[in-house]
């Protein structure tokens, strides 16, 4: 997609071995809601220019990135709910003024999020995020005072 002022998109119970959504250039508002896919590579990629980005990703089994290369943007947000794979969750955000990710109800192996350039405000919420050794809940709070991360863990929960 080229260019555009407003790009929505809507995916239900894909089932697909490559990238589902890739190469917007040029838009003002950009929506993407994908519910319930099951691949093995990058689901979000290559977003060039856009003032406003949100990305909803729920129910997603996969093997690789979610969510990568989105190059310019004012506002990001990126929710991210019941999503299990091996490796990275976020990664390669260049330049952005605010950018929000939400992660809840993860399980992975590698990096959740990874390769943000310039951001002038990044809030990252982590919600129920374990990875494949269940050590995150450990992880988290005992490194609580050098990575101020929103958590909402119980003691029952790896996190």
């Amino acid at each position: 997609i080229s260019i555009a002022i407003i790009i929505a998109i809507q995916l239900i119970s894909i089932a697909h071995s490559r990238t589902v959504v890739t190469g917007i250039s040029i838009a003002i508002t950009i929506a993407i809601q994908l519910i319930r896919v099951v691949h093995i590579r990058t689901v979000v990629t290559d977003i060039s220019i856009a003032i406003i980005i949100t990305i909803q990703l729920i129910s997603i089994a996969h093997s690789r990135t979610v969510v990568t290369d989105i190059s310019i943007a004012i506002t990001i947000t990126i929710q991210l709910i019941r999503v299990a794979h091996s490796r990275t969750v976020v990664t390669g955000i260049s330049i952005a003024i605010t950018i929000a990710i939400q992660l809840i109800r993860v399980a992975h192996i590698r990096t959740v999020v990874t390769d943000i350039s310039i951001a002038i405000t990044i809030t990252i919420q982590l919600i129920r995020v374990a990875s494949h050794q269940d050590s995150c809940h450990r992880h988290l709070h005992s490194h609580h005072h050098r990575y101020p991360i929103d958590q909402h863990c119980s003691q029952q929960d790896s996190c």
